[in-house]
C-alpha cells in the first residue's frame, strides 16, 4: 500500500492553525503570513498541509501547491525542501476551502493550516498563533458558466468573481486543533493524513498562438499581448470581445494583471472550442461566426495596478474577455500563463516506416498530448468538462502510462484512491474523489483488472497485497447477485457498457431477472484477476476457488446465451440482442476458444451487432483481435481516429468520433497506442511473469515496412527494431527479461539479431 505516517511522527502532533472568525466550510480564502529572521543560511524542510488547498510563497516566490485531491482518509502532507540564506524572510500561505463550489473531484474536511518543521533552523515557521491571517473577501464563486442555453454536464467547478475590497488587517491565527491525531485515536482535523504520495506537477510558462478576434482598433494591442511586447488598452466607455489561442487544448493557470479600468467589467470565458451551436464545432481553427462557452470568470479592475490570480487552473484552447469599460480606460498588462502537469517525462521512442506510417509521429504525438492533458493529481476523464477520476478510463490511462513512459506513480494513487471509495458492501463508486456517490458496477470490476494490470506491468507484491480485500469485496458483491442457473441477476444501478445505439443509457442489456452475458464476462475476468493475485502476492489458499468459481460461471453464460443459429453469443437468455462488445469479450475470457477466435470475430465484424460506440471499447475490441491472431486489425481500425483531424483542427482526441462530441480531450481515445505497442511492434507481456518479467514477440507488420520501439520495464528497457525482408522479418532486440518468440523459442536476456 502507500505509505503512511507512524504514530508516533510529528505531523501527527502539532497544532494546526485557522482565522480566527473565519468560517472552516463552504467558500472561504485565508491568507497566512509568517515573517522569520535567520542568522544564518539555512537548508531544511516543511511539512504543509491544508483543506482543502494551500499555495505557498517564500519571499515572493511560488514553492508549492497542494495536498493533491484524494478523500480525507488519505490527506496528503507535502514535504517541501527550502534552501534560505541568513536574513529576513517572509513565508505567505494561502488557504482556499470553496466546499462543492470547488468541483466533483476537490474533496476535503474542515479548513485548517498545519505547517511542522522538519530539521533545524526552522521552528519558526511552525503554524502557532505567531502566524498572521486574513481572509481574502475579494472572491465569489460564479456558478453559471458561460453557455448560451442548457449548460451541459460540467463539474469542474465553480468560477470565480474577483473585485475590489478593502483588505482586512493581519491578526493573530488561532490553534483549531492541538494535534492531527490524538492518543485516544480522535483525528480532530478530520482527516487522516499522509505522506503526499505524488510528485508536484510540472509547471512550465506557454503564450498564447495568436490574437484570433478583436475589434479593427483593437487588433494590434491583442497582437501586443500575444507576443509579450506591450499591452491591450480598452478606451473608456466601450463593449468588446478579443479571443486569444493557445493552439492547442491546455491546463494551465492564468494570471492577469491590469491598470485602470476602474467600474469595469471583465468577463474571462476558457473554451475547449469555439461553437456554430452548443453542440457543433466544426474547424477548430476557425473562429468567424462562432460563439465561446465555457468556464466563466469575472475581474472587477478597482483602478491602479491590478493582479487577478485564480483558485484552480483552467483547462481550455481559447481565452474569450469580454470587456465593458465605465468612464475610464482599462489596459490589460498581461496576461501570463503556466502549463500544468503531472510530470511524466519524455514518452519512449516509437516509429515506423512504410504505407500506414505516414502520419504515425502526428498521432503519437496527438495521444501522448491528451493523456497528459488527462494526468494531474488524480486521472481525468476528460479535463475540461469533468475531471473526474473513473476505473474504467483510469486503467486505460495507467496502461498508456506503464507502456509509454514507465511511470506508474499516478496509477498507484488511483489503485489507493478506488480501494479507499468502497462502500460497506463491497461495491466501489463509480469515481473518487468525489463529492457525490455515483455507481457504475462495471467500473467496479474493472479496479480488480486494473490491480491485476499492475500486476502484470510493473509487479510490486507489496503493494498489491494491501488492496486485495478491495478485490475480494468486489468480486463478492457480484456473486451474492448469481442465480441458480449460474448467470448474473439483474445488476442495479448503471451497468455501463458503452455509447452504442443498441444500449440504453450505454448499459449493459439485461433481461428482466438480469442474465447478462456481457456482465458476467466481467466477471469471469474479475474471477481470473484475483486468482492471479492471490497467488502473486503468496496468499494462494483462495486462488483455487476464484478459478473454479470462473469456470462455473463461463459454463452458465455457454449453456444459456450461446446461439447456435449465429454462432454468436448472445446479451441475455432471450437471444434478442447481440452486440460486438460481448463478443469481443468472450475472445479475451476464452469462452470462445483461441484456435476459432479468428473466425469469430470474422463473424462479428460482419454481422448486424450492436456496434462499438466510441474509442473506449474500441481498446477491447483490437485486444480480442491480437489475442484471436488476427493480423492488421489496428490497420483497419486507424481511419476512425484519422478521420477525426480531417477538417477539425483538433489536436487531441474527442470523447467520440461523432460529429458533435462534447469533449475534445479524452484519454481513453489514446487507447489505440497500446495496441501499436503489443501488436504492431509485437510486444506484450506474459502474464504469468509479473512485472513485465517475460514477454512475448509477435511483430504485425501489416502496412509498414519497419517499426522500432523502446517498451520500458521494471527491469530496464527492451529495445526492439523489425523490418520486412522479402517473406521474413528482420528482427533486432536487445532485453532485460525473457523474450517468447511466436514459435514459442525462449529467448534469455541479451542481443539479438534474428529472422524469422
Amino acid at each position: 500500500m502507500l505509505p503512511e505516517f507512524p504514530w508516533s511522527h510529528l505531523v501527527l502532533h502539532h497544532p494546526a492553525i485557522w482565522h480566527p472568525v473565519a468560517r472552516r466550510t463552504g467558500w472561504t480564502v485565508v491568507d497566512f503570513q509568517r515573517i522569520t529572521s535567520l542568522p544564518s543560511a539555512v537548508t531544511s524542510g516543511v511539512w504543509i498541509s491544508a483543506s482543502q488547498r494551500f499555495t505557498i510563497w517564500v519571499d515572493g516566490r511560488l514553492i508549492a501547491r497542494g495536498p493533491a485531491r484524494s478523500d480525507p482518509d488519505r490527506w496528503g502532507a507535502v514535504r517541501i525542501d527550502l534552501d534560505l540564506p541568513a536574513g529576513d524572510h517572509v513565508v505567505t500561505v494561502r488557504v482556499d476551502h470553496r466546499g462543492s463550489d470547488a468541483g466533483m473531484t476537490q474533496m476535503g474536511p474542515a479548513a485548517f493550516l498545519l505547517v511542522v518543521p522538519d530539521g533545524p533552523g526552522l521552528a519558526e515557521l511552525a503554524t502557532s498563533p505567531a502566524w498572521q491571517c486574513r481572509r481574502d473577501r475579494s472572491r465569489r464563486a460564479v456558478r453559471r458558466h458561460a453557455w448560451g442555453g442548457k449548460q451541459p454536464y460540467y463539474v469542474v467547478g465553480c468560477g470565480e468573481r474577483i473585485g475590489p475590497t478593502d483588505p482586512e488587517p493581519w491578526v493573530a491565527a488561532r490553534v483549531i486543533a492541538a494535534e492531527a491525531a490524538d492518543g485516544w485515536g480522535n483525528l480532530p482535523l478530520g482527516c487522516r493524513l499522509r505522506p503526499e504520495p505524488i510528485p508536484a506537477m510540472a509547471e512550465t510558462p506557454i503564450r498564447f498562438a495568436r490574437c484570433a478576434r478583436a475589434p479593427a482598433d483593437l487588433r494590434e494591442g491583442g497582437d501586443r499581448l500575444v507576443s509579450k511586447t506591450g499591452s491591450l488598452t480598452i478606451p473608456a466607455g466601450r463593449r468588446v470581445r478579443v479571443v486569444f489561442d493557445v493552439g492547442e487544448p491546455t491546463n494551465a493557470w492564468p494570471i492577469v494583471e491590469t491598470s485602470g479600468g476602474r467600474g469595469a467589467k471583465v468577463r474571462l470565458i476558457w473554451a475547449e472550442a469555439p461553437y456554430f451551436d452548443q453542440r457543433t464545432k466544426g474547424n477548430r481553427d476557425e473562429v468567424a461566426g462562432k460563439h465561446f462557452y465555457g468556464h466563466r470568470d469575472e475581474l472587477r479592475p478597482e483602478g491602479g495596478s491590478g493582479r487577478f490570480e485564480l483558485l484552480w487552473f483552467r483547462s481550455f484552447r481559447y481565452l474569450a474577455i469580454e470587456i465593458r469599460t465605465a468612464d475610464e480606460a482599462l489596459t490589460i498588462a498581461s496576461i501570463d500563463l503556466t502549463a500544468t502537469a503531472f510530470p511524466l517525462g519524455e514518452a519512449s521512442e516509437l516509429t515506423a516506416n512504410g504505407p500506414e506510417a505516414h502520419d504515425l509521429t502526428r498521432l503519437l504525438e496527438i495521444s501522448d498530448r491528451t493523456i497528459r492533458l488527462c494526468a494531474q493529481e488524480v486521472f481525468f476523464d476528460c479535463p475540461h468538462y469533468e475531471q473526474c477520476q473513473f476505473p474504467g478510463d483510469s486503467r486505460l490511462q495507467a496502461l498508456y502510462h506503464y507502456a509509454r513512459f514507465g511511470d506508474d506513480r499516478l496509477a498507484r494513487k488511483a489503485i489507493d484512491d478506488f480501494a479507499g471509495s468502497a462502500r460497506f458492501d463491497g461495491l466501489v463508486p463509480c469515481r473518487w474523489p468525489s463529492e457525490k456517490i455515483q455507481h457504475i458496477p462495471t467500473y467496479a470490476l474493472h479496479t480488480v483488472g486494473m490491480l491485476d494490470d499492475f500486476r502484470i506491468w510493473r509487479g510490486d507484491a507489496g503493494f498489491i497485497r494491501g488492496y486485495l480485500p478491495m478485490a475480494r469485496a468486489v468480486v463478492a458483491w457480484f456473486q451474492r447477485r448469481l442465480r441458480p442457473d449460474g448467470l448474473l441477476g439483474r445488476i442495479p444501478f448503471a451497468p455501463f457498457v458503452d455509447w452504442s445505439p443498441g444500449f440504453h443509457q450505454g448499459n449493459a442489456l439485461q433481461d428482466a431477472d438480469g442474465g447478462s452475458s456481457h456482465l458476467c464476462l466481467l466477471l469471469a475476468e474479475g474471477l481470473r484477476c484475483l486468482a492471479a493475485l492471490e497467488d502473486f502476492a503468496g496468499l494462494p489458499e483462495l486462488a483455487p476457488r476464484w478459478r473454479a468459481d470462473r469456470e462455473a460461471l463461463l459454463a452458465a453464460v455457454r449453456r444459456h446465451c450461446w446461439c447456435p443459429q449465429r454462432e454468436l453469443l448472445a446479451e441475455t437468455p432471450a437471444k434478442t440482442a447481440f452486440s460486438r462488445h460481448t463478443q469481443y469479450l468472450a475472445v479475451i475470457e476464452e469462452l470462445v476458444p483461441r484456435a476459432i477466435a479468428a473466425d469469430h470475430l470474422r463473424r462479428t465484424e460482419a454481422g448486424d451487432l450492436i456496434p462499438v460506440g466510441t474509442f473506449y471499447f474500441q481498446h477491447y475490441r483490437l485486444t480480442a483481435a491480437r489475442l484471436a491472431g488476427v493480423s492488421g486489425a489496428l490497420v483497419a481500425a486507424l481511419p476512425r481516429w484519422r478521420n477525426c483531424l480531417a477538417g477539425t483542427g483538433l489536436n487531441t482526441w474527442p470523447e467520440t468520433d461523432n460529429a458533435t462530441p462534447r469533449s475534445d480531450c479524452h484519454a481513453w481515445s489514446s487507447a489505440w497506442v497500446l495496441s501499436l505497442i503489443q501488436g504492431s511492434l509485437g510486444l506484450s507481456p506474459d502474464p504469468t511473469v509479473a512485472g513485465l518479467g517475460r514477454l512475448r514477440l509477435r511483430p504485425d507488420l501489416t502496412g509498414l515496412d519497419q517499426i522500432a520501439g523502446i517498451l520500458p520495464t521494471p527491469r530496464g528497457p527492451v529495445v526492439l527494431n523489425v523490418e520486412r525482408q522479402g517473406k521474413h522479418l528482420a528482427i533486432e532486440l536487445d532485453t532485460p527479461v525473457p523474450v517468447i518468440l511466436a514459435d514459442d523459442r525462449t529467448l534469455a536476456p541479451g542481443r539479438y539479431r534474428l529472422v524469422v
